[in-house]
Order: C-alpha cells, then sequence, then structure tokens
C-alpha cells in the first residue's frame, strides 16, 4: 500500500527514541505485556493503533511528534517551553525597568518595591479586564460564527467574506480554544468553497493539530478534520500525502469503524489509492463504503469512483456504465469525463444520450464540451471539435470552471483532436506543449491516469519508436500493464 511503509518506518524511528529514555524491560512491565511483545511490536511493519496510544500515554509522549513528527517529543517539552517563554516575559520586564532607572537615576529599594506591586497590580487588572472582555464576545464571536456558516449554505460569498473578516476581529477578543477551531475549520471550508484550496489546507491543519489530543486516541471530530484533509490534498492533486494522512488517521482512529463517518473515510482513502494507481487495494475500499452508503450524493462520488477504477483496469465498458439503469444523472455526466480514451464511437453516442437533457446541444456545462467535442471529433465534424475546445479553454481562462485543464488535460484533448482531424504538424506542436506541462506539474501533484494513458497514446501516433517521447510511451505502457492497468500500446 503506497506511503505505508514510509509511515510506519517513521513511527519505529520515534519509538526507538523513546525506547532510548526508557527501556523495553520498562515499557512492557508498564503496558503490562510481554518485552517479547514490544520487541516486536518496534520491529513490526504493523504497528498496532493501541500500542501507539499506550505508548503516548503512559510515558507523556506527544501524539503529534510520535505519530506526524510534528512539535516537541514529550508533553513536559511543551510545559517547559511555556515556562521559557514566561520567565522571557519577566527578562523584558525587568530591562524595561532598568531603562527606566538609567532615564531617572537610581532608586531605593523601598521605591523598587512599590514600582512592583504597581506593575503587579495593573497587571491584575488588565488580567480582569481581559477575561471580562472575552467573557462578553463569547456570544458575539458565536452569533457570527454561525451566521458565517448559514452564509456558506447558502452560497452567499459576499456575506460570507465579510462574517470572515468579523470573525477575525472578534477572535482577537476570545481566546476559546473550542471556537477558535470552529473559527478554524470555517476558514478552512470558506477557502475551499471559494477556489483556494491551498489556503484551506492551511486552516484545517491548524485545527487538526489544535484538536489532536496530547495522549490517546482520535475521537470522532478529529477523524472529521482528517477527512477533510485528505480530501484537500486529493483536490490539490497530492494523492501521496493524502494517503499518509488516511493512513495515520487509521493508526489514531482505531474505532472508527464504528462511527458514522466511516464510510466516507474509507471511500475517501480508496479514491486516493485508486489516485495513485493502486486498483488493487483502492477499488475494495470503495466497494465496501458504497455498499453500506444509501442513494445520495456521497453514493453517487463512490460510484463515479469505482466506474473510474474499473475503466482504466479495463474491466468495465463505457457501453456498460450507459446501460447501468441505477445510474443518476451525476453518474453519467462525470463519467463524460472519461470519454476522450474511447474511440467507439457508438459507445460514446450511448452515454452521451443516457439522460434525455445530455442529447441536447444546448445544454452542456463548460466540463462536458470534452464529451462533446470528442464525439465531433469521432464524427469527423473536426472543425466543430476544435472550435468546442476552444470554447472551453477560453471559459477556463475566464472563469477558472475547468480547473487544472490548460496545466495537463488542455493540451492533452487539443493534441488529440488536432491528430484525428489530420493536423499532424499542428498535434505535434501541442504535444510539446503538453510534455512540457506533464513535467512541470508532475512535481506538485499526481495526474489523472485517464489524462496521461491518452498523453502518452498520442505521443506513440505522434512520434518515432526511437525518439524520446516514443521511448517513454513505450515505458508507459510497461508501466501500466506491472499495475493492472489498460494502455495504448504501439505495435
Amino acid at each position: 500500500m503506497p506511503n505505508s511503509n514510509k509511515v510506519e518506518a517513521e513511527i519505529r524511528v520515534r519509538l526507538a527514541e523513546v525506547a532510548q529514555r526508557y527501556s523495553q524491560a520498562e515499557i512492557a512491565r508498564r503496558l503490562n505485556l510481554r518485552r517479547s511483545t514490544v520487541s516486536r511490536y518496534m520491529r513490526s511493519n504493523r504497528i498496532p493503533a493501541a500500542f501507539v496510544a499506550d505508548i503516548a500515554r503512559e510515558f507523556g509522549v506527544n501524539t503529534s511528534w510520535l505519530v506526524l513528527g510534528e512539535g516537541t517529543p514529550w508533553i513536559a517539552d511543551v510545559r517547559s517551553d511555556q515556562a521559557t517563554m514566561g520567565r522571557g516575559l519577566i527578562e523584558l520586564v525587568q530591562a524595561m525597568g532598568r531603562i527606566s532607572k538609567l532615564r531617572l537615576g537610581a532608586l531605593a529599594g523601598r521605591q523598587d518595591a512599590k514600582n512592583l506591586r504597581e506593575l503587579s497590580e495593573t497587571l491584575e487588572v488588565y488580567e480582569r479586564l481581559r477575561e471580562k472582555l472575552a467573557s462578553q464576545s463569547r456570544a458575539t464571536y458565536d452569533k457570527v460564527l454561525a451566521d458565517w456558516t448559514a452564509a456558506m449554505d447558502n452560497h452567499e460569498q459576499a456575506a460570507a467574506t465579510r462574517l470572515r473578516q468579523a470573525a477575525e476581529q472578534i477572535s482577537r477578543l476570545c481566546p476559546d480554544a473550542a471556537m477558535q477551531i470552529r473559527h478554524e475549520k470555517l476558514h478552512a471550508r470558506h477557502e475551499y468553497a471559494w477556489g483556494s484550496p491551498e489556503e484551506s489546507l492551511r486552516h484545517i491543519l491548524r485545527a487538526f493539530v489544535s484538536a489532536l489530543p496530547a495522549t490517546g486516541e482520535m475521537n470522532e471530530e478529529t477523524f472529521q478534520s482528517a477527512i477533510s484533509i485528505i480530501a484537500t490534498l486529493d483536490r490539490l492533486g497530492r494523492s501521496a500525502d493524502a494517503a499518509r494522512y488516511a493512513r495515520v488517521a487509521e493508526i489514531l482512529a482505531p474505532n472508527a469503524q464504528k462511527w458514522p463517518s466511516w464510510h466516507s473515510f474509507n471511500g475517501l482513502y480508496g479514491w486516493v489509492l485508486v489516485g495513485l494507481d493502486d486498483i488493487g487495494h483502492g477499488l475494495p475500499r470503495i466497494t465496501q463504503a458504497m455498499s453500506a452508503t444509501p442513494a445520495g450524493s456521497l453514493r453517487d462520488n463512490l460510484k463515479v469512483s469505482a466506474a473510474y477504477a474499473l475503466y482504466i483496469s479495463g474491466a468495465l465498458e463505457l457501453s456498460a456504465a450507459a446501460a447501468d439503469p441505477d445510474a443518476s444523472f451525476t453518474v453519467i455526466r462525470r463519467l463524460l469525463l472519461l470519454t476522450p480514451w474511447c474511440m467507439d464511437p457508438d459507445q460514446v453516442r450511448a452515454l452521451w444520450r443516457r439522460d434525455e437533457r445530455m442529447s441536447r446541444r444546448d445544454y452542456s456545462p463548460p466540463k462536458e464540451k470534452i464529451a462533446e467535442a470528442h464525439i465531433a471529433a469521432l464524427e469527423g465534424r473536426h472543425a466543430a471539435a476544435l472550435k468546442t475546445w476552444r470554447e472551453a479553454e477560453r471559459f477556463e481562462a475566464q472563469d477558472g470552471t475547468l480547473r487544472g485543464l490548460p496545466d495537463f488535460p488542455g493540451p492533452v484533448m487539443r493534441t488529440q483532436l488536432l491528430r484525428l482531424a489530420g493536423d499532424t504538424r499542428g498535434a505535434r506542436k501541442a504535444l510539446e506543449e503538453a510534455e512540457e506541462m506533464r513535467v512541470a506539474s508532475a512535481a506538485l501533484m499526481q495526474q489523472d491516469y485517464n489524462w496521461r494513458r491518452i498523453h502518452w497514446r498520442n505521443a506513440a501516433m505522434l512520434t518515432a519508436p526511437e525518439s524520446e517521447l516514443g521511448r517513454r510511451a513505450r515505458e508507459f505502457a510497461q508501466y501500466a500493464r506491472q499495475r493492472g492497468l489498460v494502455a495504448y500500446t504501439a505495435t
């Protein structure tokens, strides 16, 4: 399973650091385990979640550090850091006092005591005032957060933005830990809803780390935050990081299968693994989640994920998807994004006409122009195909609805349309652009397998076998066979 061994290896390294302070014999005694059991766990590739939680709880280990490698190793170190900050504050006050003395001249002992007493009294007044402000602002803070939630529920962006700004101001007066976690989650949702997944990730990570217990297991609320992190990482194309967090969530929440959020998590984790081309581990999770999920948007997402996995593995054709009587309009519409790989016009038309609304040429949301352009190309209407695709790319440049397409899928689609139209020169130029985009984006994100195989099919059909792109196309076909996936093989 991708990255799980790496996660376990990192945890083993940190467990070894714990064992440097406490011997395995002491660990075994305090956890009521056999020493051989402790030794086996410390070397194992599958570390039990309960063992990790017991280590953290019994020996005062910071869970964030033990599992994620974040923060200081020992809870006592965290308190020590706070004490150090306190001493630094005292030293600062003393330094300020010394500066005053330099200006005012030497002061008698009694005067020094008086100054310190006045400083103490002033600080006490300040603390009381701060507590009063926090108490009085709590209700206002709660109301603003509730209104902000309602504005996002109603997709009122302008109102949501104003309320976000208000919440930022009020949060300065109300240092309530629970409300600040709630604030961070709302901020993350706000950024995600209006197209800033990187900012969303920053805020949800803050909420997650703040809510993570210093010791013990993850509760359901924190588990749901982990789901948000995984979903955001997946949207950013950071599938490897998403898989890492999913594995960590399983370690910290061994009871998660009893929670209602488990099926959402399991399906999402399965989709992340499919995104890493790991069909063998990903598809069973998706089907397990789908079998326990009632009709609705989550089940539609799971059906699309399962269909995608089966399609790229060659176990499902578009005609089968089109014939599924239970497939909702949402499922069919999203499966249209897969059509550019299929060169059978009958199958593509069957999927396009699966819903009566899709057969209307005036009904074509921007993302569905992928299928519309592909159908036109397969029917020999090449000028219409290119015109349709240029409209889609212009719309993306203006609106961002086709987020990510110009970075790699955009020139891949253009290459295929030009190749089918017989414009070899234009297709090769577009192929070069697509390859530049592939190399640039591959360092930042996991690219969709369906678009990768279309790209390498274009490369195999447009370049000589001995060329650099021809060689890479053959390597990709070999990789696909090893993973049990379908790709184009030049004959």
